[in-house]
């Protein structure tokens, strides 16, 4: 889901889906590798976290699953948000024909 909200924020802010798929993808990326250089964002790799559960009773909020989840809602809330924004002001042209 946040991939697809970013990829549609970038859509509508450059008006061609193909270069919005492009930069969305490029910007995913960057993100990823953000949180690869980092060691205190490394572990809240959702992935990462997911793995790294201990068993018995599962208690998310001692493993950063709640950090995680935050970061990606926030992120998928903004692109959302730019995508509704850019909408707002997009008004299409009539076609003679």
């Amino acid at each position: 889901a946040t991939m697809f909200a970013i990829a549609a924020a970038w859509a509508c802010l450059l008006r061609r889906p193909v270069l919005g798929g492009m930069a969305a993808i490029g910007s995913f990326m960057m993100v990823n590798i953000g949180m690869e250089w980092w060691e205190t964002t490394r572990r809240f790799d959702p992935i990462d976290v997911y793995n790294n559960l201990t068993g018995g009773s599962i208690d998310f909020t001692s493993q950063g699953y709640p950090v995680a989840a935050t970061g990606l809602a926030v992120i998928l809330l903004a692109s959302t948000l730019v995508a509704g924004l850019t909408l707002r002001r997009y008004v299409p042209q009539r076609q003679g024909g």
